[in-house]
């Protein structure tokens, strides 16, 4: 047996199938590679909700994407309506549900990337690296965020002086999220 990966023994065949698999001179196929091993080591097979050759956790997150970005429109709404407890509760939803799917899917699929430091000049890798700098900024924005709305919450003084800072972050946030559809779409076009 290999490598234990969060007490998921991985078989020595998994290796020898990713490693012949790898072309360390295609970025794109690496990041395929790497996706496609996280899928066998959690016993997933690739059945693309969108595309045949996706990895089905990929989708998943992408749906889990467009649902964020649906409750941050909501959550706009919210605000416009002055219903700010609302507001509060529903961003709070979006930071946890982005905070389980980077944790889950796009650290490990991240972390499965070799050469990608040594590729910085294709235009896959700086979108990979744009987005997940901008979705590190934004993750750290939101957790603040909501710390501080839970900290203070009868007090709707201190989010009102936040407000400079919400408004960058749900800017920064929406390009995030069309940054990794970006990402999921060169890497899995839709046929």
């Amino acid at each position: 047996m290999g490598l234990c990966l969060h007490t998921f023994p991985i078989p020595d065949a998994v290796y020898e199938k990713l490693f012949k698999q790898l072309d360390l001179t295609d970025f794109a196929k690496t990041l395929m590679v790497a996706m496609s091993f996280n899928q066998e080591v959690l016993g997933l097979r690739q059945f693309g909700i969108f595309n045949a050759g996706a990895p089905f956790l990929s989708d998943l997150n992408l749906i889990l994407q467009i649902v964020i970005a649906t409750f941050l429109m909501v959550a706009l709404f919210a605000v416009a309506r002055r219903k700010y407890a609302a507001h509060g509760v529903i961003m709070g939803c979006c930071v946890a549900l982005n905070t389980i799917s980077i944790f889950t899917i796009m650290i490990p699929s991240l972390l499965g990337l070799d050469g990608l430091v040594s590729r910085l000049s294709t235009r896959l890798s700086l979108l990979v690296v744009t987005h997940a700098l901008v979705g590190s900024v934004v993750e750290i924005l939101g957790v603040t965020l909501v710390v501080a709305w839970i900290v203070n919450r009868a007090e709707t003084d201190n989010c009102f002086k936040r407000k400079h800072i919400m408004e960058a972050t749900i800017i920064l946030w929406i390009l995030e999220i069309v940054l990794g559809i970006y990402v999921y779409m060169t890497l899995y076009p839709f046929v």
